[in-house]
């Protein structure tokens, strides 16, 4: 697993979530940069534990992070499944979220995998949950995160990717027959 390079404030608020004990897993584009394939992305994406005591310690963090109006806000928010926040503006944006197409939390924590930055431990979705979510979303970007996986060898070739199987010879005899008229011509 890779560490992926990140902008300076995107690991300052991982840092944070990680101070402040929020339970959260790292999403989308910088996923595939740990699976070795990275990619430009605009956001980094979060997908946040959706309870009342998670929602709390998300609360705290962002309050660190300087953003005190969403601080105030999120224990009712985020402690709701099908929830979003955008803080800044791309290409250092950050999507947090309740819930993502094809995982819930539980599962992606189990899936997680764990990488060090800025000396914590940061969670990062691990590669059959990415799978998952990448084909639940279906969007072109994803279906293409998708083929940089299996370029990588990381996931099997897709089924319509396979070479053509070779024709076997048919063991019926052909017979080839001359048109007629023609070996009165020459």
């Amino acid at each position: 697993m890779t560490t992926p390079k990140l902008h300076p404030d995107l690991k300052e608020f991982l840092c944070c979530l990680e101070d402040h004990r929020v339970r959260f897993v790292v999403l989308g584009g910088h996923v595939l940069a740990t699976l070795g394939r990275p990619r430009y992305t605009d956001a980094l994406d979060v997908l946040v534990e959706p309870t009342k005591a998670n929602a709390r310690r998300l609360g705290m963090a962002l309050l660190a992070f300087g953003y005190p109006e969403l601080a105030l806000q999120t224990e009712a928010h985020f402690s709701e499944p099908e929830r979003m926040a955008t803080l800044g503006h791309p290409p250092v944006a950050i999507d947090i979220l309740s819930s993502t197409p094809g995982v819930d939390f539980r599962e992606a924590w189990r899936g997680r995998r764990m990488l060090a930055i800025g000396g914590r431990q940061i969670a990062f979705l691990g590669l059959a949950e990415f799978v998952k979510t990448k084909r639940a979303c279906g969007r072109p970007k994803d279906l293409l995160d998708l083929e940089l996986l299996r370029e990588a060898g990381l996931l099997p070739a897709a089924a319509g990717a396979r070479a053509p199987a070779r024709k076997r010879p048919s063991r019926k005899k052909h017979t080839a027959r001359r048109p007629a008229g023609r070996a009165a011509k020459r």
